[in-house]
């Protein structure tokens, strides 16, 4: 009888005392991005979302060339198509100058395309694919243009200004 006990106390112990199990870990923010159908290989990529203003911005960098793309979270479609964003792309003269030395803004001829895939308040997390003609800015007299073609993930931290 004593071992009985014995054997009935340590199988209780052994099946309550379980460790709990560690929370999930949330995936990085992420972009991947080919220029001109070359890899632009990013930086890093931020997320933030202006809750006065309805804004996300997805911003991303490499060497001295800054991307970004903007668009109203609540205005996304059922089908995730946008039709009303913005984007482009500063270059400064070097990495980390505050001085912009030419741009790049989305050239409205051309069939821009940002689709949204996933938008999830909760997490704080967008993800979309896009195709971006970006077209040098009339300060300048080349009509160069500029394909990014890709995909971002990101988590975003809402701000206020107010």
């Amino acid at each position: 009888m004593k071992y009985f006990i014995l054997l009935a106390l340590s199988a209780f112990l052994l099946t309550n005392c379980s460790k709990q199990a560690a929370p999930p870990m949330k995936p990085e923010s992420k972009i991947t991005v080919k220029k001109n159908d070359t890899a632009w290989e990013s930086e890093g990529v931020y997320a933030s979302y202006n809750v006065d203003d309805d804004l996300v911005h997805v911003m991303s960098g490499k060497d001295n060339e800054s991307f970004t793309i903007s668009f109203k979270k609540g205005s996304i479609p059922v089908n995730g198509i946008m039709k009303d964003f913005s984007s482009g792309v500063t270059i400064a003269p070097y990495k980390a100058s505050a001085v912009i030395s030419d741009s790049y803004m989305l050239d409205t001829t051309k069939a821009n395309q940002l689709k949204i895939l996933i938008i999830d308040n909760p997490e704080k997390r967008v993800a979309g694919d896009f195709t971006l003609y970006l077209k040098r800015s009339k300060q300048n007299t080349s009509q160069e243009i500029n394909v990014f073609k890709g995909r971002f993930d990101v988590r975003y931290e809402p701000f206020s200004l107010k």
